[in-house]
């Protein structure tokens, strides 16, 4: 089926740290010569080859993403139903690590914004695999797979396998829309040895579940579950759900 399309694949990465913003700006190449910027929070810009098929759909109402964070690029599944499960490596199987019933819950408030209905399957393939270890058992996975490990201030890292088949517009400037076909989300147990609350973890999965169903990049205002840090936010604000909102909305 995919040798009609492009399939191309994305490394987003949503290392949500509880740091400052020293040393915000530098930029630096990865083991891949793919440009990214040096932030507390990697964020990978990948230009990928346009599909000459795309389809244009029109004029965006918002783009809140922030200037550093931006490659003007956002994604969406074609499914209305998207399935996703969950697993916790074997360091992680602790009862104050919340992961199955904080991803439970954060996909429910996705659901909501956008009006999809991703279900939970607990075996075979799924569309969204969220994965819930140490850093050092996350990296192992990631290794298997060709990626960089991550550091030691991440707290969550999400991959995407997509293709493009839209562009759009925001003020002038033009934004490539991209068709998701599999995601897998990384959430750290303890990120730098913390122990973090049930709230911490909570923002960390909703934020990087963001990132799953299309959300390419980081928000510019630090109140937004989708700002590069984790915040603290358990619910998702309105920036949150419009930036994504719009572009499903253009395909129903």
């Amino acid at each position: 089926m995919m040798d009609m399309k492009k399939l191309v694949t994305l490394f987003v990465v949503a290392a949500l740290a509880l740091a400052n913003l020293t040393g915000a700006g530098a930029l630096a190449d990865n083991e891949n010569g793919v440009v990214i910027e040096k932030l507390e929070s990697d964020f990978a810009l990948q230009n990928d080859v346009k599909n000459a098929n795309s389809v244009f759909k029109g004029e965006l109402p918002y783009w809140y993403l922030s200037p550093s964070h931006d490659d003007k690029t956002i994604g969406r599944w074609i499914t209305k139903a998207p399935t996703y499960k969950t697993e916790k490596l074997s360091d992680a199987e602790d009862n104050n690590f919340p992961l199955y019933w904080k991803a439970g819950d954060s996909v429910s408030q996705w659901n909501d914004a956008l009006g999809i209905e991703a279900t939970y399957h607990s075996g075979g393939n799924v569309d969204i695999f969220i994965h819930g270890g140490t850093l050092e058992e996350i990296n192992v996975l990631l290794s298997k797979r060709g990626i960089k490990p991550l550091s030691l201030e991440s707290n969550g890292y999400t991959t995407h396998e997509k293709y493009d088949d839209a562009t759009y517009t925001y003020n002038g400037k033009e934004i490539t829309g991209y068709s998701l076909q599999a995601a897998h989300v990384y959430i750290i147990y303890k990120p730098r040895g913390e122990n973090f609350t049930q709230a911490q973890y909570e923002c960390v999965i909703l934020h990087e579940l963001g990132h799953a169903f299309g959300y390419i990049g980081h928000s510019s205002n630090p109140l937004d579950v989708m700002w590069y840090m984790e915040n603290g936010r358990t619910t998702l604000g309105i920036r949150d759900i419009n930036h994504l909102k719009q572009v499903y909305d253009k395909w129903r």
